[in-house]
């Protein structure tokens, strides 16, 4: 099994976020620290710590990229729709505009006329679109370097912005069990970032959509 430098960044960095969360909020806030520092003298199992600590976040960092992963789809499926539907119907901020896109749209069209034979009307709904895209990637390898560059910049907001949502339902989940004014303050800085980062999550998406249809050509 191959692991590359973005499939490990990808899970570690949204690992070690949840985990020092919990940390943070059931171990440090409380004032638990000095007490599991003396109990388990974990000073002086520090590199025995820290290689449990890495595979527990990369753990972590796995179970969340599969709940993001699933999270996204049930979003795309029932509540939102996906980058590419509002690019190809040019419903998008002008930030994510897509240039030259009748032409994108035709090329893809007429290159895989048989898979798209359906698609024949506008304006295209919301599962022609999510078939043009699927046959726009088709022939794209996601290892090819600038995609490569995009999907991982892309897969890493998702899964950040999953790590820092469970976080923040933790938080809340402790302050509704146990009423502590710190994890208050602490549940109000996550809720902020979490709004940052989906947002950068969506940007990102964006992004890498486009990338998928000026490659396509």
């Amino acid at each position: 099994m191959e692991f590359k430098v973005q499939d490990v960044i990808k899970n570690v960095i949204p690992g070690i976020v949840l985990i020092v969360s919990i940390i943070w909020i059931r171990i440090i806030l409380p004032g638990y620290l000095d007490y599991y520092l003396k109990e388990y003298d974990l000073e002086k199992l520090e590199n025995i710590s820290i290689v449990i600590f890495l595979s527990v976040t990369f753990i972590a960092g796995y179970i969340i990229d599969a709940i993001a992963s699933k999270t996204e789809f049930f979003l795309y499926e029932n509540i939102l729709s996906r980058p590419s539907h509002k690019l190809l119907l040019d419903t998008c901020s002008k930030k994510y505009k897509l240039r030259d896109r009748s032409d994108i749209i035709s090329a893809i069209i007429i290159k895989h006329n048989q898979d798209l034979s359906t698609i024949n009307n506008k304006p295209y709904n919301k599962e022609d679109t999510y078939k043009i895209f699927r046959c726009a990637s088709k022939d794209l390898k996601r290892d090819e370097p600038m995609i490569a560059e995009y999907y991982s910049s892309y897969i890493f907001a998702r899964n950040l912005s999953i790590s820092i949502i469970i976080s923040f339902l933790f938080c809340v989940l402790t302050i509704l069990i146990k009423y502590e004014s710190c994890d208050l303050y602490f549940a109000i800085g996550l809720f902020f970032v979490a709004l940052i980062t989906i947002s950068r999550w969506r940007e990102k998406s964006y992004y890498y959509s486009r990338q998928i249809f000026y490659m396509s050509r």
